[in-house]
């Protein structure tokens, strides 16, 4: 098990570590005389001296130990035996942009990861995938000094242990970082709507609360749904925040279709020939999904749906981190807050709007928990890893629970802040770094 220490260095030359015999004993290293200290991807060969003269919750390193691993000593450290080594840490790297002109417009989102640094320490490293030298393995950024509660820039550090992925990067970049880290990232593949829909739609468990969806062909695909649901929606497959979203509605003589641009609800009505153009025009094949328009429009005729925040904890096991109801601007065909909606209470819709009682409302939370973790029980059946998601779900007008959309690409933690719960919004980044810290080797229980 991790135990943490105070770093101190000594101005002298060599590879030398001093420890007290009590520190020795709780890391198993007794009778050990050489070893290996890493700290993040790098490591250094070592001579292990014990000594009464060490304080019993410190370790004392040679200057050129220091120098090698670069290590920041105004950070707060945990050691642990590997097997052969010990590890310094934990490095935790947050790959925070591709380039290093959106990593400093991002920088001051930075602090929300180290608001509770007591709980994770060690060095959190902050950069973009532009600042890599493959070369020399080193890259440069923003490393946060936990004393002085400031990042510094243009810090040169080595490779991290554990990377968390926050960036959109192309596949040749995702591969190179995987050919490096394996095991020891995540969020590392961005899925789109069409992927996500075909690997739960494999799962029996989780197919019956997925609406009628299927790949955008033609208009004639558009139509023949129509005749089976009053209402249709059409969606980019790697859109977010609502955009590009429409709606699409058959009315007595023509169609109905609805959707946000500006800031503004447009309307049109079209007649089927007019529709199929529209459709030949607009619409690329095989970039849309077309999917089942489920009766979630109350609170005064607003869409209506619900945001279950998921993340693992240090140990590598989701949680459900908090559930917020999301209520689309007054005619919108989406909810999102960023398309002008609100955020309010789970529980206060399920009083609100279907007069449910204590006892229900608590049940119904109970199954969007137990659905919301199955989703993603059988998502990572796929292969990939994931630390970080996002699923919204629907509770249509007969209390039948749906699930409309799964985001993995940085969903909006702050959603919960804009409802009143800017705590749970800390505790999600808590979880995002400790579950790095986890990956780092630094668990809570071995």
């Amino acid at each position: 098990m991790p135990v943490s220490v105070h770093v101190n260095q000594i101005n002298e030359s060599g590879f030398r570590v001093i420890l007290h015999p009590i520190l020795a004993e709780q890391l198993g290293i007794h009778y050990w005389i050489y070893s290996i200290l890493r700290f993040g991807l790098k490591a250094v060969e070592i001579e292990i001296q014990i000594s009464k003269e060490v304080r019993e919750d410190s370790i004392i390193l040679t200057a050129d130990i220091v120098e090698e691993l670069s290590l920041p000593l105004d950070c707060s450290f945990e050691i642990k035996k590997s097997e052969e080594e010990l590890h310094l840490g934990p490095f935790i790297g947050i790959l925070a942009a591709a380039k290093d002109v959106e990593l400093n417009k991002r920088f001051k989102g930075l602090s929300n990861y180290v608001r509770k640094y007591d709980q994770i320490k060690g060095a959190i490293f902050a950069f973009s995938f532009e600042s890599i030298n493959k070369q020399e393995m080193i890259m440069k950024g923003y490393l946060y000094h936990p004393r002085e509660n400031i990042w510094v820039e243009k810090t040169t550090k080595s490779y991290p242990a554990s990377l968390y992925i926050n960036a959109r990067l192309n596949k040749k970049d995702r591969e190179y970082l995987k050919s490096i880290y394996g095991s020891k990232l995540f969020n590392y593949k961005i899925l789109n709507k069409w992927e996500i829909h075909q690997i739960l739609f494999a799962f029996p468990e989780v197919k019956v609360y997925l609406p009628e969806t299927y790949l955008y062909e033609n208009p004639n695909q558009v139509l023949r749904l129509l005749e089976k649901h009053k209402s249709i929606y059409i969606k980019p497959l790697s859109s977010f925040g609502g955009m590009g979203v429409r709606k699409l509605t058959k009315t007595a003589h023509s169609f109905l279709l609805e959707y946000r641009e500006a800031m503004e609800n447009i309307k049109v009505d079209m007649e089927e020939e007019s529709l199929k153009d529209y459709f030949i025009s607009s619409l690329e094949p095989e970039k849309y999904l077309i999917q089942q328009g489920l009766n979630i429009e109350y609170m005064d005729k607003r869409v209506c749906d619900f945001r279950v925040a998921l993340n693992k904890d240090q140990n590598g096991k989701w949680k459900v981190s908090g559930i917020a109801a999301r209520i689309g601007n007054k005619e919108s065909v989406v909810s999102n807050f960023s398309s002008g909606g609100s955020v309010t209470s789970f529980e206060k819709v399920l009083l609100n709007h279907f007069q449910l009682e204590d006892r229900k409302i608590s049940e119904m939370k109970e199954k969007v928990m137990a659905l919301s973790i199955k989703i993603i029980n059988c998502l990572e059946k796929s292969g990939q890893r994931f630390g970080k998601l996002a699923i919204d779900l629907a509770i249509d007008k007969e209390l039948r629970l749906w699930m409309i959309e799964l985001n993995n690409r940085s969903p909006n933690d702050f959603l919960f802040a804009y409802a009143g719960d800017i705590e749970t919004t800390y505790e999600m980044k808590l979880d995002n770094m400790l579950y790095a810290k986890g990956l780092a080797g630094f668990h809570s229980d071995n």
